[in-house]
């Protein structure tokens, strides 16, 4: 898991996409998440490489439902919070907005 997730965000600084990168859609448009099978359970990472100069992990967790590919509700809220900190963080640091 580690490795796909680290060779994903290198690809991100890159400017480039993993294969198995997808968008999100909805509230989280914009957002990149990969998915990993890792010793019978799946994983998730959701990360924001479109602010430029940066990019930034929102989120890891381990998908815990048996049903549904759904991310679950709290998943869902932690992201949106820190996706509000990252822009925050990004205009002070970097002064520029997400593209």
């Amino acid at each position: 898991m580690r490795d796909v997730v680290g060779y994903a965000l290198f690809l991100a600084q890159q400017g480039a996409q993993h294969p198995r990168a997808k968008r999100l859609h909805g509230d989280l448009a914009g957002l990149m998440e990969i998915v990993d099978d890792f010793e019978g359970s799946t994983y998730r990472a959701v990360y924001a490489a479109r602010l430029p100069g940066a990019v930034y992990v929102l989120n890891v967790f381990k998908k815990k439902a048996t049903r549904g590919s759904a991310t679950p509700r709290r998943e869902i809220a932690l992201i949106k919070q820190r996706l509000k900190w990252t822009r925050t963080h990004h205009a002070v640091h970097y002064g520029t907005k997400e593209e």
